[in-house]
């Protein structure tokens, strides 16, 4: 998705527990509009693991460009969770 030169497109992240392709068509998280370049963040809380994740621009309205698709395993959480907890998180 680097160096893509677009006016108008959307982004955001698909994700699932079952398909490891996911697509928009799948659960996903529309994260916002854009109209320059910069660097972008996104919580994902899946029901069931292990989960399947990728970003995706929806560019001109029917363009679709998707990113590698990433898993998160559940010693991924567990962990995640632990350094949560153990670092004071609450009180971030």
């Amino acid at each position: 998705m680097l160096g893509e030169q677009t006016r108008n497109a959307d982004i955001g992240i698909c994700y699932s527990s079952d398909d490891e392709e996911p697509t928009i068509d799948s659960n996903s998280t529309e994260l916002l509009s854009i109209t320059n370049s910069g660097d972008y963040t996104f919580e994902l809380y899946p029901d069931k693991l292990p989960c399947y994740y990728r970003a995706y621009m929806v560019v001109d309205d029917d363009n679709i460009i998707y990113g590698d698709t990433k898993t998160i395993y559940a010693d991924d959480r567990e962990i995640l969770i632990k350094f949560y907890h153990d670092t004071g998180g609450d009180n971030w």
